[in-house]
């Protein structure tokens, strides 16, 4: 079981029955195995089958009452509960077990009291076993506001070890400024969703590969919720209770899954106050997209308090906004060659020759002032630009690029009075959506706002995740869990 041999341990578990039908611990690991391996059926059946023979047993209490909580039957998973709350016995284990599945069921006053009692018998483990009451308790304390307290058992949970990386993760957490802040939780994302179960997502993912279109990749996705469906009936629980990287996983699934009971655990996630600003600001944007939330301004905690934000749906595509004469769009597209390859001199002289016959298309005469600055002449190039967005304030680059110059320059207000305007728009050129989202990005990184900037990161990913400014992006900003893959796609 702990080398995730998980079919072995149900043939080791066979033999030793078939020596002795009664012995408690191999239907308990086998339950175990069964779990990890995504059968909750056979889990459950094992469990019930010890408490036939040992109806007080509290470790197969304890996780038949995780087993029928995560299966979606909540209260026959609380009648399991208080019998297990109610059970004897000289083993200190008996808390822990407890503990273990009053965390599912948010029972946090029992949590504590089951660190109560143990601390009242002499015999409590100090061990491994010691520092996960500690560290549940810690949870339980901290979902109850007593934060002083949870602090005080985080801190000697890291010290017995064991789960010491769980309460360090909780504290460092309370840590962060609020609008950074996940919330408290007990489990990893593996506890909750076994890693087996997990991979066979992945691997369905990674057959439709990175091309696959959204029809396919919807597919696959409701096949395999079909397959497990206790999975989306405990999405709400994944983004109330869960860790870092379950809030990740339940918000990306959804942009995929598109069915009702994820917009329903969404919607719930956005408008409330648990999990970091940049995660909610994430699931609405979802929710707009996929049009079950209006596009505008609504109410979104935001650094602790409730703030309008703007959650906007823009349409991209590929297809040139402003088309040119034939002749004209030649010598453009010789130019952008020619600035792409690093050539100003040549860029500059084919687009002057292009403005000739159009004087008056900013295009041309902000393309000039990139070829200009290639060569060198920075402040030349910066007062074409200031003179191109004086007299188009609505072409995007020139505004965009005094955005960037704003921001070098520490000014991040005249950055933001430039580049929230274009928030209005709602049809971009892909291009140009690239060129807004890294200006946001510059602007929120260099202000500190690491959050912020991932948003914007997000959304440049969903539109086109090779340009080479997002991959930069990428490498700068924080990195994923062990779900990474999946999130990629």
């Amino acid at each position: 079981l702990q080398r995730g041999d998980y079919d072995k341990v149900a043939s080791a578990a066979e033999q030793l029955l078939q020596r002795c039908p009664t012995f408690a611990p191999a239907l308990n690991n086998r339950s175990e195995a069964w779990f990890r391996l995504g059968r909750i059926d056979l889990a459950i059946a094992d469990v019930r089958r010890v408490l036939e023979f040992d109806a007080n047993n509290f470790h197969a209490l304890s996780n038949l009452a995780r087993y029928l909580f995560l299966a979606g039957r909540s209260e026959e998973a609380v009648e399991t509960a208080r019998r297990l709350t109610d059970c004897k016995s000289t083993s200190p284990d008996l808390y822990v077990k407890q503990a273990e599945a009053l965390v599912f069921l948010a029972d946090w006053p029992c949590v504590l009291n089951a660190l109560h009692q143990a601390e009242s018998r002499d015999d409590l483990a100090h061990g491994a076993d010691g520092g996960l009451l500690y560290h549940l308790a810690g949870v339980a304390a901290a979902e109850l506001g007593q934060l002083d307290v949870a602090r005080k058992h985080w801190k000697r949970a890291v010290k017995l070890g064991l789960v010491s990386s769980w309460a360090k993760h909780n504290l460092d957490d309370l840590r962060l400024p609020i609008g950074e802040q996940n919330g408290p939780w007990a489990y990893p994302i593996d506890y909750w969703i076994p890693r087996p179960v997990f991979d066979r997502l992945i691997a369905g993912m990674e057959q439709a590969g990175p091309k696959a279109k959204d029809a396919d990749v919807r597919r696959r996705v409701r096949r395999f919720l079909g397959q497990h469906p206790y999975i989306e009936r405990i999405l709400p629980h994944l983004l109330e209770l869960g860790d870092p990287i379950a809030k990740e996983f339940v918000v990306r699934l959804a942009s995929l899954a598109e069915t009702p009971s994820f917009f329903a655990a969404l919607r719930d996630f956005a408008f409330g106050r648990r999990g970091p600003d940049r995660l909610r600001h994430q699931a609405a944007m979802v929710l707009v997209e996929a049009g079950q939330l209006a596009s505008g301004r609504q109410r979104l905690w935001c650094e602790g308090e409730l703030r309008e934000l703007a959650l906007m749906r823009y349409e991209i595509t590929p297809e040139p906004l402003h088309a040119l004469p034939k002749e004209i769009e030649r010598l453009a597209q010789k130019a952008r060659d020619a600035i792409r390859s690093q050539d100003g001199e040549l860029a500059e002289s084919l687009l002057v020759e292009a403005m000739q016959q159009r004087p008056d298309d900013p295009s041309l005469q902000y393309n000039r002032a990139v070829a200009i600055l290639l060569q060198g002449r920075e402040k030349e190039a910066m007062s074409l630009v200031r003179d191109i967005h004086a007299r188009y304030p609505d072409y995007l680059f020139a505004r965009v690029r005094l955005a960037e110059d704003a921001v070098k320059r520490r000014d991040f207000d005249a950055a933001r009075s430039l580049l929230d305007p274009l928030m209005e728009r709602n049809r971009f050129h892909q291009s140009e959506f690239a060129a807004m989202c890294n200006a946001n990005i510059e602007l929120l990184a260099a202000r500190g706002d690491k959050d912020g900037a991932r948003i914007w990161f997000d959304m440049w990913q969903r539109t086109d995740s090779n340009d080479p400014r997002a991959k930069q992006w990428n490498s700068r900003l924080d990195k994923r869990g062990f779900l990474g893959r999946f999130f990629a796609e």
